[in-house]
């Protein structure tokens, strides 16, 4: 049976993972785990009593406070001062601006910081921190989106 067919039969997808030899495709684990809060805590910790060799590795900003994690800090990447540099070329000197643009680059080729899009540049690695996977999910935005557009939506996620 595949993962299609457990879900459509209403099994529930942690029931059929075991204790053995198992190939699974990232976009269906993605798609099947997405979790807030508590819940999160819970699946995985089922999942590591089923299977005893399963290793997982959660990214979020809160610790799951499960049995054996390990918590590592990923820093925040140097960000460029709020206001926008004179020369927008000025601002490949920030660790969050390089990562970002090298990312956005994988989606738009000709992604390049400009007059034209560097206040959104810096408010976009401001809002997200300067937190590298924030930085590349929302560079991956940019295959949907422009980068005013994304800087927009966090805007609008944030409430402001």
């Amino acid at each position: 049976m595949d993962y299609a067919g457990n879900r459509m039969m209403g099994l529930n997808n942690i029931e059929l993972i075991t204790d053995r030899p198992l190939q699974l495709n990232l976009q269906e684990i993605r798609d099947a785990f997405i979790f807030v809060g508590g819940d999160a805590a819970v699946e995985i910790t089922r999942l590591l009593q089923r299977c005893s060799s399963l290793k997982v590795l959660a990214t979020s900003r809160v610790p799951l406070h499960i049995y054996g994690e390990h918590i590592y800090t990923v820093p925040s990447l140097s960000l460029p001062p709020p206001a926008v540099a004179a020369h927008p070329q000025d601002l490949m000197d920030y660790e969050a601006i390089q990562l970002f643009v090298a990312r956005a680059r994988l989606h738009q080729p000709s992604f390049a910081v400009a007059p034209e899009n560097a206040a959104a540049l810096v408010e976009i690695t401001h809002t997200l921190d300067g937190i590298p996977l924030a930085l590349e999910l929302a560079a991956a935005s940019l295959q949907r989106m422009t980068i005013v557009q994304l800087d927009g939506l966090l805007h609008h996620l944030e409430g402001d």
